[in-house]
Formats: C-alpha cells, structure tokens, sequence
C-alpha cells in the first residue's frame, strides 16, 4: 500500500469520526511495575526511582525520511528500547485490544520514553517504519509531573490529550491512553517538572488487510475501564521477587 493510498483511505475513514481515541484505565499498584535491565522495579511514585529510570535511557531520536536523527532542539527526551526494559502492564487483561473492533489488527511494544524537566517534542508526523502500520498507542503512567500534554492536530482539527488530568480525580491509581492514526500531527509540550513516562505501541494491519472505511478507534473514545476485581482495599504496592519478569506487554 502506497503512502497515498494510506493517506486517501485515513481521510475516508474519519470524515466522520476523530482519527484518535483517549481513555482511562484503573489497575493496581503492582501492574505499574517497570523493570530495566538488571537493576529492578520502578516505583511509579518514587522520584529518585524516576531519576535513575531517566538516567539509563538513551537520548531520543527522531524520523525524518527513513533516517534516525538526533536532535535537542527538535526533541528532548529518553528512550528505552524493548530488549531493555519489561513491564506487568498487559494489553489482554486491560481489554484495551478487544475495543479495536478488528481481529486484523496486530499491537507491538515500541518503546518506553522518559521525559524529564524541560522535555518536549515538537509537531510532527510519525515515520511510517513498515507498511502495514497505521497508527500508535501511547500509555502514559500516572508519575507526578506538570507539563507534557500531547497536541494533536488533523484536518483542521486540534485536540489536547493531558493525562495527568484525565485521572486527577480517581480514588486509585489509573494509566491514560491515547490512540491515533499515523498521520495526525502531534506534539508534546515541555515537562516542567517531574517525570512523564510512557509505553509506546505500533499498531498494524495483519496480512493484506487494508484500512476499514470507518475508525477502528470508535469503541475507545472517552472510555474509562475499570478492572472487575479491583477494589479500593487491595491497592497496596507489592513488589515482584526477580527484575526479570516475563515481558508480556506486547499482543
């Protein structure tokens, strides 16, 4: 499928739905886990944890025409490839996979980034790295930090995903999403303090299935998910025995 195709059937597909979706999810404690490398967990509310999580990504880079390029002014943040770091978040057990509406659909763990004080991302496009991906999820864990909202912008259109007040108000803890077709423009504002931390997800056609002629995203939009068995009594941290938990983020 040709970038024009690709563009040509997004435009078609959202004449009459957003090309994006953002919702909340309530999971406990020890479902926020992260490990990296061999040091162990992150406590998703400890700042010197935080710290050396930020400390041990690589700096981002950023496509531009098939090419990686490295560059402060544009981007400012850490990245954590996926052979670096496991998480117990898991896309199955959230449902967030079952509301893509499609069998067809393929969802790959990309990357974790970190963005510190001062990070930011400016407008653009994701590089479209294989021809079957059309679109990302991006989770963002519910770390203190002020800033770092995610602009979107698509046919005129403007939207603004803030996480940390999508689940300002909850009882207990809660990751936000967001998810949106690769052509929609977006940017994420400077991080003025704390730490925003994030999981990156492709998502892809499987075989040759091409774009649906309606949002696949419809389900989602301004869904808040709550898990069956959670109740406000059991949310205390329980830390895993081993940092090398079994890495079942991806589906």
């Amino acid at each position: 499928m040709t970038t024009n195709e690709v563009t040509a059937l997004l435009e078609a597909s959202t004449t009459q739905k957003p090309p994006l979706c953002i919702g909340t999810i309530m999971l406990p404690l020890e479902h926020m886990d992260v490990f990296y490398k061999d040091v162990g967990s992150v406590s998703q509310q400890s700042e010197n944890d935080l710290k050396l999580l930020a400390k041990a990504c690589d700096p981002t880079t950023f496509g531009t025409e098939q090419r990686d390029i490295f560059d402060e002014s544009y981007r400012k943040a850490g990245e954590m490839d996926i052979a670096n770091f496991s998480v117990k978040f898991d896309l199955g057990e959230a449902r967030l996979i079952e509301r893509l509406r499609s069998k067809h659909i393929r969802v790959e763990l990309y990357k974790l980034n970190v963005n510190g004080k001062n990070s930011f991302f400016k407008a653009h496009k994701d590089t479209r790295r294989n021809e079957t991906i059309f679109g990302s999820l991006v989770v963002v864990y519910p770390t203190r930090h002020e800033g770092g909202a995610l602009l979107l912008r698509h046919g005129g259109n403007e939207w603004t995903f803030d996480s940390t007040e999508a689940v300002r108000n909850y009882d207990g803890p809660a990751i936000a999403y967001i998810v949106f077709y690769s052509d929609v423009e977006h940017e994420v504002t400077i991080v003025q303090s704390g730490y925003r931390v994030t999981l990156t997800y492709n998502l892809y056609f499987k075989g040759d299935h091409r774009l649906p002629l309606y949002s696949p995203f419809s389900n989602l939009s301004h869904q808040t998910i709550k898990f069956s068995s959670l109740h406000s009594s059991r949310l205390s941290k329980v830390p895993l025995s081993s940092p090398k938990e079994v890495f079942r983020g991806s589906a």
